[in-house]
Formats: structure tokens, sequence, C-alpha cells
């Protein structure tokens, strides 16, 4: 558990973080974008939004909409148009290569390939992708047959949302796969067996009523089957969400304590770590000389741009995000706008954001960040921090995260995501009535 000292300092930063997050509504005038766009690096990521589902999960804040054809092609039409209008304003500066491509959601999964092949043809037009192109999936949108037509048209990442083999604890979950983990368990072991294609799959810990046990007969069932990549999510309770409104009103089982959810965590990560995979994120490990599936990080330090409804950018100073809303968005690049939500940085907040970036990957360069952010008041406050929970200790010329470090940054990332990413999007869509809280 957590002495009171810790709590007090993992609360103390997840506060200071959101107490700067302050995001302002704003319509971009497409004359008007230059600045806004302008970045620092010459390497930048890009983010593709798909909002489509074909159920909706009740634990899930992000921006997503049941699945409609007429819908998708309209989105599609305009993604284009944004990719379009941002890419051209890119062939003004000079040398910008893109080290990253991920597609998420909403169930990417749940486009065509043809559909994928629009959209990649799109971005090569006007981008030099350099880097990989990742998707995220629902198992029961794959086959052999798609993920080998996905490589051939540059896909080199998968990462499949299975959550848990169990049947018991995907019904908790609302997922459409409860009922069907052994299909799912095949289909998995079919891929693997006949594409060469990196695949990660993420399981969901800290279930209502999950025991140990059954977690890490999960984490062993992944690596029986050979996946390159584990990763291991907690499950985050939201309070506007239904599956937190239906635990808190006694319909379902309370969710295993903390105590228990860091037991999962630690002996998750032991188990994958006796069977050769190595730790790439607090939450993700790896196998082998391959590439990892990771959105987080490169989201968290580092430019990136963000295309369609809901997604999020990062660019020079400005963190902005789209709004959350197919039709609204769409009206507005008609209209020759872009409408966001904006959140004006400072190099403070960078300096917390490379700190946290360097907490969740297990690696923290001091001389990096004192050497990048001198600059910064606060540079002090995180030496500080580091100094007085003494969570580091000196591995192969790296600080890296003792055990006490992996779980207080468990915690800590756990919150920040909680009160800040997912609120922000959460609390824009009841702005703008894309979501009816008395429905969710």
């Amino acid at each position: 558990m957590m002495t009171v000292l810790e709590r007090i300092m993992v609360n103390k930063i997840v506060s200071l973080v959101k107490k700067k997050v302050k995001f302002i509504l704003k319509d971009i005038n497409l004359d008007e974008i230059t600045d806004m766009y302008r970045v620092n690096s010459k390497a930048i990521g890009v983010y593709i939004h798909v909002p489509f589902c074909k159920s909706i999960c009740p634990f899930c804040p992000y921006y997503k909409v049941i699945y409609n054809k007429t819908v998708v092609e309209d989105w599609l039409k305009y993604l284009i148009n944004e990719i379009s209008i941002i890419g051209r304003l890119f062939s003004e500066f000079d040398n910008v290569n893109v080290e990253w491509v991920y597609f998420g959601g909403g169930t990417p999964s749940i486009l065509s390939p043809q559909e994928f092949r629009t959209i990649i043809e799109a971005l090569n037009a006007y981008f030099n992708i350099k880097g990989s192109i990742g998707i995220e999936a629902n198992p029961l949108d794959l086959s052999a047959d798609k993920v080998s037509r996905l490589l051939d048209l540059g896909v080199s990442k998968i990462s499949v949302g299975v959550q848990s083999f169990k049947d018991k604890y995907l019904s908790i979950l609302r997922r459409p796969e409860a009922g069907k983990s052994n299909r799912i368990l095949k289909l998995l072991q079919s891929i693997i067996s006949e594409v060469n294609i990196h695949i990660n799959i993420d399981l969901l810990f800290s279930i209502p009523s999950q025991e140990v046990i059954d977690f890490i007969n999960d984490v062993r069932t992944a690596i029986h089957i050979g996946v390159n990549q584990v990763t291991i999510y907690p499950l985050i309770l939201v309070e506007y969400l239904r599956l937190y409104k239906e635990i808190v009103g006694g319909y379902l089982p309370q969710q295993p304590s903390l105590s228990v959810e860091l037991e999962m965590l630690k002996k998750g990560k032991e188990l994958l770590e006796d069977q050769g995979y190595s730790m790439s994120t607090i939450w993700s490990w790896t196998r082998g000389d391959t590439d990892t599936y990771e959105t987080v990080s490169n989201e968290m330090e580092g430019e990136y741009l963000g295309f369609g409804p809901g997604a999020f950018s990062l660019t020079g100073l400005n963190e902005h995000m789209n709004i959350p809303s197919i039709k609204r968005w769409c009206n507005s690049l008609m209209k020759k706008k872009i409408l966001k939500y904006i959140n004006r940085l400072s190099k403070d907040m960078l300096l917390w954001r490379a700190f946290a970036n360097n907490l969740y990957i297990g690696k923290i360069n001091l001389n990096y960040l004192v050497t990048k952010y001198r600059e910064s008041k606060e540079i002090d406050k995180v030496l500080m921090i580091v100094k007085i929970l003494k969570i580091l200790k000196y591995i192969d010329n790296h600080d890296v995260l003792t055990w006490k470090g992996h779980k207080l940054t468990h915690i800590f990332i756990k919150n920040f995501v909680k009160e800040v990413p997912t609120k922000v999007t959460l609390q824009a869509m009841m702005q703008r009535n894309e979501i009816n809280l008395a429905k969710l």
C-alpha cells in the first residue's frame, strides 16, 4: 500500500498538472492555422481517430459512435480533406518526417482494407512517412486474410483489444466477444502462425470481481500463443460512465482493492519477465528484437498531428483537440475552418510531461531533463520528488524504477489519465450535447 507521504505526493503531482490544463473552444480559419501547427521537431507522429464501434463499451471515455456506413463515408471524405489541408501546410516546413502513425478509436479495425488504403495513400501523398503504421483492433474484426492485406498496405503493428480470455469478465465489461473467447484464441493463433506482423494483446486487470489467479492465467495464455507484446492496463472507472454507475448502484460487484490491483500488476510483471519479455513501459512488455506498439509515450512527449473528430494534437506549445462530434467536425471543414479545443502549454508543462513520460517508460534520465529544461522553474520540484520518494536504482547507465517507483507511477498515470484526457473529452462532448449522461 501507499504511505501517507506517497499518497500526498502523487495527488499533488496530478493536481499540479491538472491545474495547468485549460482547453478553450475556438474556430480556426484555415488561413490562421500556420502558427497553430508549426512544430519544433523534424520528427513527428500522426494519430488518426476512427470513432466507430459496433457496440459501446460502458467503461470507455473516448469519443465514439455506433457504426453507420453512410456516416463512415462522410467521415472518410472529410478526413481526407483534413489530411490534405494540414499536409499542404507541412509541405512548407522543411524536412519534417513522420516517425509513427497510429489508428485509434473507437474501433479502427471496423474499417475495410480499401478504406485503410484510401487513408494511407492520402498520408503518403502529403507526408514523409518514415516510421511504422499501427492500428487498434477488435479481435472479431480480424482474420489472417485481412491482416495480410493490411500488412501489404504498410501496417506493421496491430494491437488487439482482447481484455480477457474469460467470458465471465467479458460479460461484466459488456464486450461483444463474451461467449466467444475460445474462437478468439484460435483466431489469434491462426494470425500469428500465418502472418509475420507485430501483435500486441491488451489485457485489463482490476475488473469487477476479478481474482489474481484469473488475471495471471490471462497473461499466461497470451504468452503461450506467442504474441510479440503484452500490454496490461488497469480498468479506470470514470464517474459519468455506465459501468461506474452499475458498480456504485450495486448491480455489479466491486473492483478489487488497490492492494490486490498492485498484486496483479506485480505478478504479471514478474511472469512476463520470467518468460523473456522486456519491459518497455510500466504496463507493456515486448519479446525479441521487435518494435513496440506504443501510443501513450509517443503522445506524452513529442509532437504529433491528430486527424478526425476527437483527435488530440501537440504542435509546438499548442495542445489541441478536434471537436468530438462528427457532424460539427464535418461542418467546420465544409466552411473551411477547424473547430478545436485549445490548451496553450508552458515550458514548465512540457517538463512535467517529459518527467511523466520518463516515469511511464520506467527509465528516468535526470541529466536529459535538467539539460533540456534548465530554464524551467519547476525542475527543482522534479528533482525533489525523485529524492524524497526514493523511486530509482542505477542499472546499465540508467536510473530505472524500483518496484516502489513502478507502483507509484502506476497510480500516478492511472489518476492522470482519469483526471485529464478522459475528463477533457467527456466535458467537451457534454458541452456540445454529444452525450446524454442519463443514457451512459
